[in-house]
């Protein structure tokens, strides 16, 4: 075998830990410089190694048009923003880190099997936070059931994103896995992601868990699981202290139907390329609490203090506008077509599999997504990941591979 060969899988092997080390801590909030250590070391050896073609790097898919939008609609949004610097800062540290880590991960984790690492290492990590958190929090801190979990480093609705994608990864390999062993261990995370979702007590993260799991069953026309899941999912809300946060308050949709009325007014002043791409929106004095949109709202909604826009289509809107926001449809469109096509067209059950679960785990950030911002680097580098994942799917595809040849991209890269 060609040595050159050799040493090219060696820097690819040394990148591969890397990464995953990089996607492993990403679960636990308080080693934040170890994991971006790990980040920085493969993004670095991965371009060095590329530079020197010991790594060829592929690019081409159909979501390079619409990332390559992203980033030159992002680049506009900056320009323009009120805070410049700000906007800046998000956008290297919350885009284009993110699509560093994206091309990265599609030429290094570049086939299922490799996928298929990045899935355990995902549960692994989510399994150890929740033992740890559930044990420090219940038992350390002796706090009561009724209390939701959570701490200041990892909010309640910001931890039942991780479980429900873990829980939905964990129910792949209960399908796809041989020995008994393996699915017995992925039947208990289930259920310990599923109740760590529940003691944090997030309507959002119970309705994304709920809806994933009904999105992937109708697509495998188990209709009858759907409803043993729903009942499931009843009897947990009805027997334990998170039925209240299902009760109808009132002071609380109030404050989200203001913060909605409220960001709408400030979206209407800058409707094409919004205020800027800073996350941190209020620090931004002419838009927090200014009295001139309090005017703007209806009357009955003055009486809130804002609070940051509770939903990440609606935190895109303000920052990078409507254009900005067509391009993020347009991102989630290519996915889900990308998807959906594999699991119409394709031959091989276990790319079918795949594919659904990668659906399922973006129908779940999406569910989740409509009640957060969600632009924290924990969610980010989930978002990036089934985005990745979703890019090797198609290329490892057979039907996509033929695809590609008849559309004369074989002497091509791929992203």
């Amino acid at each position: 075998m060609n040595s050159k060969y050799l040493l090219g899988e060696k820097f690819q092997h040394s990148i591969k830990i890397l990464i995953l080390l990089s996607f492993f801590l990403n679960a636990f909030p308080h080693v934040n410089t170890i994991r971006d250590i790990a980040f920085y070391l493969a993004s670095c050896g991965f371009l060095i190694f590329s530079f020197k073609k010991k790594i060829k790097i592929r690019y081409i898919s159909p979501i390079l048009i619409p990332m390559i939008l992203l980033l030159v609609w992002a680049i506009v949004t900056t320009v323009t923003a009120y805070e410049v610097g700000d906007s800046l800062d998000s956008l290297f540290s919350h885009l284009i880190r993110y699509v560093i880590l994206l091309l990265i991960t599609v030429n290094i984790l570049d086939s299922p099997p490799k996928m298929e690492w990045l899935l355990g290492t995902f549960i692994l990590s989510t399994l150890i936070f929740c033992f740890g958190a559930v044990i420090y929090f219940y038992f350390f801190q002796s706090k009561p059931l009724s209390v939701r979990l959570g701490f200041p480093s990892m909010a309640h609705n910001i931890i039942c994103f991780g479980t429900n994608l873990a829980a939905i990864f964990a129910f792949y390999f209960l399908r796809s896995a041989d020995r008994k062993a393996i699915k017995v261990f992925m039947l208990g995370s289930i259920l310990i992601f599923i109740a760590t979702t529940v003691l944090t007590q997030s309507r959002g993260g119970i309705l994304a868990l709920t809806g994933s799991f009904v999105f992937i069953f109708f697509l495998e026309k188990k209709y009858n699981q759907i409803l043993i899941f729903l009942l499931a999912v009843g009897v947990l809300i009805m027997f334990l202290p998170v039925k209240k946060r299902f009760s109808t308050n009132q002071l609380v949709v109030h404050h989200r139907l203001g913060a909605i009325h409220y960001y709408l007014e400030v979206f209407k002043d800058h409707p094409i390329t919004g205020i800027g791409l800073a996350i941190d929106i209020f620090k931004n004095e002419k838009i927090y609490e200014s009295q001139n949109y309090f005017e703007r709202i209806p009357e009955k909604f003055r009486d809130f203090h804002t609070v940051l826009p509770h939903s990440m289509f609606l935190s895109i809107l303000v920052r990078m506008g409507a254009v900005g926001l067509a391009i993020y449809f347009y991102i989630l469109a290519i996915y889900f077509y990308i998807g959906m096509r594999i699991y119409i067209y394709e031959d091989k059950n276990n790319y079918k599999k795949f594919s659904v679960v990668l659906m399922g785990g973006m129908v779940m950030f999406l569910i989740g997504g409509m009640f957060e911002p969600v632009f924290i680097h924990y969610l980010d580098t989930i978002f990036f990941s089934l985005l990745a994942m979703n890019v090797v799917l198609w290329w490892s595809s057979p039907k996509a591979s033929m695809r590609r040849i008849k559309a004369s991209c074989r002497d091509s890269g791929t992203l």
